[in-house]
């Protein structure tokens, strides 16, 4: 049998690599370090703590949970044993276990942004907004460039209707973070509502930069280009969401509006039936299309649109009529 000293040496050899390991991305080599560290010395208890980090990660918390308890049995204040339990609990759904692991953790590191940050998201999973807001606040004070609790920060803030403080958080987010792309998109969307086109316009490009992908994010575009008169380029945006999304009627309804405010009538024609073969009941497609065929003498056709918003009780319906008594 061996020594106890040269167990313990070995236990700490085989401990040392599983951290290299681990920093190094090599979970599971890791994992097979960390097991031979706590077979020559059980009391090792960090090693405990990766083994747990490392399940938890690899969508496994309730064997992260069991490392957890077995730590625990060694050293049961051990805190970095009790935050990892409150990760595992946090995967598992036991938001409420979560917090109590969580708490037992920020007693003994009461400044440690991480768990802040975790104790913020699950009170806002939870509905707890009031103590979300105040742990995330504490986490951006401590470090400004947590992108992530300045993100869902300026959500909380947004739904509060605090707009502008919602924007200079996502700023602050991107700016510690320029490749995460949600905070953009909603930077995007809150600047839009607070009438900032040229803000919205600037974010949204670096979307489609970072996620060309994205349709939904062309039309938004397409639709800032217009608000500020930049109708080629909202052209331009309108076609690139409709490589990805080719029948989305909204972007060929907007489309055909683009063209319409350049005076390209046939173009608006084309876009605006487009927009209606594949959604019947596009109100407004409708009533573009009369305006535009009452406005070159297709009279008929004009009455056809006429008809159909007639007979859904469209509120449009008074505006074509008197363009078309006119």
């Amino acid at each position: 049998m061996e020594e106890p000293n040269k167990m313990k040496g070995m236990a700490l050899e085989y401990f040392q690599s599983g951290v290299e390991k681990f920093l190094d991305g090599l979970q599971e080599p890791a994992r097979t370090d960390f097991i031979k560290a706590i077979e020559f010395d059980p009391t090792l208890t960090l090693a405990y703590c990766y083994l747990s980090t490392i399940h938890t990660e690899n969508n496994d918390p309730e064997t992260g949970m069991d490392f957890c308890h077995r730590g625990l049995q060694m050293e049961p204040q051990n805190a970095y044993l009790h935050f990892c339990l409150g990760v595992a609990y946090d995967a598992m759904g036991k938001k409420k276990e979560a917090i109590v692991e969580y708490e037992i953790y920020r007693k003994d590191h009461p400044d440690d942004p991480e768990c802040l940050f975790s104790l913020a998201c699950v009170h806002d999973q939870l509905g707890n907004l009031e103590d979300a807001e105040r742990f995330y606040r504490h986490v951006v004070n401590l470090d400004p460039g947590h992108y992530k609790a300045c993100f869902n920060l300026a959500l909380l803030q947004a739904d509060r209707g605090s707009l502008m403080e919602a924007t200079e958080l996502l700023k602050q987010a991107t700016q510690s973070n320029p490749e995460y792309w949600k905070a953009f998109v909603k930077l995007g969307v809150f600047s839009s509502r607070l009438g900032l086109i040229e803000q919205a316009i600037t974010a949204y490009n670096r979307v489609t930069e970072l996620r060309p992908d994205i349709g939904d994010i062309r039309y938004n575009l397409g639709i800032s280009y217009r608000t500020v008169g930049r109708h080629k380029e909202a052209e331009e945006a309108f076609r690139e969401a409709l490589k990805i999304q080719p029948d989305d009627a909204d972007a060929w309804y907007n489309l055909g509006v683009t063209f319409l405010e350049m005076s390209d009538t046939h173009q608006a024609v084309d876009a605006l039936q487009k927009t209606i073969s594949i959604n019947l009941s596009h109100e407004e497609a409708h009533y573009r299309l009369g305006y535009l065929y009452a406005k070159t003498g297709k009279k008929e056709r004009a009455e056809k649109e006429y008809a159909f918003l007639q007979s859904v009780q469209s509120p449009l319906q008074e505006s074509l009529k008197m363009l078309l008594e006119s």
